[in-house]
């Protein structure tokens, strides 16, 4: 099996603002990676933000590389940089996460009519 070295983890804060109705902001400020812009949450429960939900059962189930986890590592996810000459997506080779797993050899089994 290939196995991709563990991620280091860092910290970051999450701010989520209560905006009209049921949508909100999420703004990130975090320790690795670009710093990301603000953005709005999809809305969902009067007084429990959607994205709320997400990072409690990342903390409480100790999900390291879930939406947040993912975000503390220095990925965008949904977020754009704050800066907008960081927006432009880096060539693929750049994009990649890790070493590549070898591709397996296909099984080839005996076509059971010639049995």
């Amino acid at each position: 099996m290939c196995r991709r070295p563990s991620p280091t983890l860092h910290t970051m804060r999450v701010v989520f603002t209560k905006r009209p109705g049921t949508s909100y902001e999420i703004a990130v400020h975090r320790e690795a990676g670009a710093a990301l812009a603000p953005r709005n949450g999809p809305g969902g429960h009067p007084y429990l933000p959607h994205d709320l939900l997400h990072l409690l059962v990342e903390v409480e189930a100790s999900i390291p590389l879930g939406v947040f986890g993912q975000l503390a590592a220095g990925d965008n996810g949904l977020f754009w940089p704050a800066d907008p000459a960081e927006r432009t997506k880096p060539p693929a080779v750049e994009r990649r996460r890790g070493p590549r797993c070898p591709i397996r050899q296909r099984q080839t089994w005996p076509d059971p009519r010639s049995w």
